[in-house]
């Protein structure tokens, strides 16, 4: 102990300077985080304008959709699911649910509950996947086909629905998502708007933990009661309403979730399909697609995220299943990242290159290290007594008062916007949430993000799987 405070005693300046660097960095990352929330507040929302459903639907406007689900051992809420996809409020649409060699009852529940037969269907099988086995019709509902195929991982399922889809345009979502009745018609407003460049548009998704559907339409919006699928609540608010959202209004949306997207299928095409065997295949897609456009086509393209389409999925509610989601997300950041290196500080790419990659650079791929790595110096400099208990307490402070701040303008936003909430109370708790996420919460996500680094350097993939509880369905 007495060496160590002599240690501390002899490179007091060099390690103050060092907790400096450290604090420094940490701001830096903060007010990278801010400035979606400046583009959110200050930039115009075009999805707001005046938009008629009724009307476009009669105007013959909206364009033909295929929605691709893929699934796998999803049993407990594909039916759910399809059930809310065939009561879409949309002119002209089919969905494709993959079923992507599930060892469960998933095949089963859905010939049984959609009375589905075998048949010979014609496709152009541009992309590369594991074998079909078969394809099926549904009796009660032709708009949808069930595809049988061998496992081969999401992004391999994904490939098999687009060789089977005839859309120009392909809605993905993954199968345990539902969607609201009109967020079909809102997503697709961008792809009319601007038909020529725009090339894939992203919508809301929120926690369907505590939610209570009806024929697969939430019917009831509620929250979960634990605190780990609260906190996701907030998170996921944040990550839509601000972050996604922001960066959208300014091109430099590198993410669409794959629990809903909407993209050209010519363009998906063009590029080989969704990447196979990326632990990180939603944001892979993305940055593929801003590379071709910049390569091939022409500089002016669009990618966007409109609040307004909301959808709903089940997220992580045991602490070992949210460890892998997040140590899995961390690897694809940084897999699309060094993937993707050679466009960094390159202006052909224009924003995505000179500034898009730089986020994702001190946000996603230094951010964890720098900010678990602060935590840890200036604990040290204050406990050796370099760094004074007010600079401390102002540096926590600042920290834990910009991550309230940034959580209490997604919920306004959320409220302004869609309303998913309508009790009051969901909002206060919500808000009580927010502001208790920033202590002991916000350090393990970045304990985690460390961990997929580490498993990334490995090169170790492990997907896990995320045991689902269901929802809570209200009968007849």
């Amino acid at each position: 102990m007495d060496q160590a405070q002599t240690f501390l005693q002899q490179y007091a300046q060099e390690i103050e300077l060092v907790s400096l660097f450290f604090i420094t960095n940490t701001l830096i990352i903060a007010l990278i985080q801010l400035l979606p929330v400046l583009f959110v507040l200050i930039i115009h929302n075009k999805s707001k304008e005046s938009f008629s459903e009724e009307l476009f639907i009669s105007s013959g406007l909206a364009p033909p959709v295929t929605i691709l689900t893929p699934v796998f051992n999803e049993e407990a809420l594909v039916e759910v699911s399809v059930d809310a996809l065939l009561a879409l409020k949309y002119p002209d649409y089919q969905v494709i649910v993959i079923n992507d060699g599930s060892s469960d009852q998933t095949l089963h529940t859905l010939i049984s509950r959609y009375e589905l037969e075998k048949v010979d269907y014609a496709a152009e099988w541009k992309l590369e996947h594991e074998p079909v086995k078969d394809i099926y019709i549904s009796r009660l509902n032709t708009n949808l086909l069930v595809i049988d195929k061998e496992n081969g991982g999401k992004a391999d399922a994904i490939n098999a629905g687009i060789n089977v889809a005839r859309s120009d345009l392909f809605c993905v979502m993954d199968g345990d998502t539902l969607l609201e009745e009109e967020s079909l018609l809102k997503i697709i407003k961008p792809f009319v708007d601007d038909p020529e460049h725009t090339i894939a548009v992203g919508g809301t998704v929120c926690v369907l933990n505590g939610c209570k559907v009806r024929h697969g339409i939430v019917e009831k919006v509620g929250l979960p009661k634990t605190f780990l699928e609260l906190v996701q609540v907030v998170e996921y608010l944040r990550a839509f309403m601000i972050a996604r959202n922001g960066w959208s209004r300014v091109g430099m949306l590198t993410l669409i979730s794959g629990a809903f997207g909407v993209f050209k299928k010519d363009i998906v095409c063009n590029i080989g399909g969704y990447p196979k065997g990326s632990m990180g295949e939603d944001m892979e897609l993305v940055m593929e697609m801003h590379r071709y456009v910049r390569d091939s086509l022409s500089s002016r393209h669009h990618i966007a995220a409109v609040p307004e389409p909301v959808c709903w999925t089940e997220v992580p509610s045991t602490i070992r299943s949210f460890c892998n989601q997040r140590t899995r997300w961390q690897q694809g950041s940084l897999e699309t990242f060094f993937n993707n290196i050679s466009i960094l500080f390159n202006p052909k790419y224009g924003r995505v290159g000179l500034l898009s990659m730089l986020v994702i650079l001190v946000v996603d791929v230094l951010g964890p290290v720098l900010e678990l790595f602060g935590y840890f110096v200036i604990t040290v400099t204050y406990a050796a007594g370099i760094l004074e208990f007010h600079a401390l307490l102002a540096y926590i402070g600042l920290m834990t008062l910009f991550g309230i701040f940034t959580s209490l303008l997604s919920l306004w936003l959320e409220e302004r916007w869609n309303r998913s909430y309508k009790e009051t109370r969901s909002y206060i708790k919500l808000l009580f949430v927010a502001i208790i996420e920033n202590i002991g919460y916000r350090q393990l996500v970045n304990l985690l993000r460390l961990v997929g680094w580490l498993q990334f350097l490995r090169r170790k993939k492990e997907w896990g799987y995320m045991p689902r509880k269901g929802v809570q369905v209200i009968e007849q």
